[in-house]
């Protein structure tokens, strides 16, 4: 979730389904990795 600091309100989600999920925060360049499997990492960018 990306949370807007002047009103602390979300201002985006990543839904990555029911199990929780294996990733990592950029939060200086607003992305998140998510580990798909093994040997695929997808990056998300808000």
């Amino acid at each position: 979730m990306k949370v807007d600091k002047a009103t602390g309100e979300a201002a985006a989600r990543v839904v990555l389904g029911d199990k929780t999920p294996e990733y990592e925060m950029d939060p200086i360049d607003g992305r998140l990795f998510f580990m798909k499997n093994d040997t695929q990492i997808i990056c998300y960018k808000f």
